[in-house]
């Protein structure tokens, strides 16, 4: 099953000549003049390294990546961008491949190693309307879910879960879009699966911003789970971004909803790296709505090589009800691998 998976990444890859450096157009992977970078004012766009200069094996990957800049709604979009969330993943239209790899130590247990893999490749003449999907973990998001930790990187390939199927575009009614998915769990046993997320974004005032999104699963093993997500952005200044994200899941599996809300300040210190503080409270409503969990967390993340290869350092601090909401630290780790059309 092991080899099973890695065909499948591997086709993927091959299906998505856009992300090879060997398609880019001359001029594409030159800065011209070098300049010192300056801090981002409405966008968040890491510098090319010059071909003539780079003969790296990296060279051969490189792809740049578009950072949309289009007022406060642009800011907002190059954030999700760089650090390459979930929601950025879902609103782009075109291709990407993701590849992360984190080290995470534990207070108390040491130092263990989880992982990800995310793949949507446009498939061709269907007019950005239809994307091949290759996933593991495809309803974790790494900022509030607790990872399952291996021993190795190599245990962390051999025990995930990974996902393959299709996912459309049916179209954009209202401001909405809708994203219909199909596919299957590839384990020890075949899991159907299928998925509809719709998603908006509306504008506040000319200092606020909204997002919307719903995402209704369903796997033939475990049943029905539903993710609804409401956020409020705000411009600060010219390099910051405060959030504020609220979120409820349930499963069919359980008689109860999971509730958090998080609040979060992005600093963007200059094109290549930027930093996010974050608290959070995560809880549920059974018997009555209580906290399970508080979280204060900085993450830096930092471009490392040309405009595809980042790092990651995220210390926090976790206070569980389990442990009587004692403190409990930990360090993450991470690289981080992404192509984009």
């Amino acid at each position: 099953m092991l080899i099973l998976k890695y065909s499948a990444l591997c086709l993927l890859m091959l299906l998505a000549p856009e992300l090879r450096a060997n398609d880019l157009p001359p001029d594409s992977l030159s800065t011209g003049n070098q300049q010192t970078p300056k801090p981002v004012q409405a966008e968040i766009q890491p510098t090319a390294t010059n071909a003539d200069e780079d003969t790296s094996f990296f060279t051969m990957l490189d792809q740049p990546q578009q950072y949309i800049a289009a007022g406060f709604l642009g800011f907002s979009k190059s954030v999700d961008e760089f650090f390459s969330s979930e929601k950025a993943e879902y609103e782009n239209n075109g291709s990407f491949i993701r590849l992360t790899a984190d080290s995470i130590f534990t207070e108390g247990e040491g130092w263990g190693f989880t992982g990800s893999t995310r793949a949507r490749l446009v498939l061709p003449n269907t007019r950005n309307k239809m994307r091949l999907v290759f996933e593991s973990d495809p309803n974790q998001e790494r900022e509030s879910e607790q990872p399952s930790l291996q021993n190795n990187p190599l245990e962390v390939a051999e025990k995930k879960d990974y996902f393959a199927g299709l996912e459309a575009l049916v179209g954009e009614f209202e401001l909405w879009r809708f994203r219909p998915g199909l596919g299957i769990k590839l384990n020890r046993s075949l899991d159907l699966y299928w998925r509809f997320r719709a998603s908006r974004n509306f504008d506040i005032s000319t200092l606020w911003q909204g997002y919307f999104g719903n995402t209704l699963y369903h796997f033939s093993s475990t049943g029905y789970r539903f993710d609804s997500k409401f956020e409020l952005n705000r411009r600060s200044g010219d390099h910051g971004l405060l959030r504020s994200q609220t979120s409820a899941k349930r499963e069919q599996a359980e008689d109860w909803w999971q509730l958090s809300q998080v609040f979060s300040f992005t600093h963007s210190i200059d094109g290549k790296q930027a930093l996010v503080y974050l608290a959070g409270v995560y809880g549920i409503n059974e018997p009555d709505t209580h906290a399970e969990e508080y979280l204060l967390q900085i993450r830096y993340r930092r471009l490392l090589h040309s405009n595809y290869l980042f790092g990651e350092i995220i210390p926090q601090f976790q206070y569980l009800l389990e442990n009587n909401f004692e403190p409990g630290f930990s360090l993450t780790l991470r690289m981080e691998m992404v192509f984009r059309q």
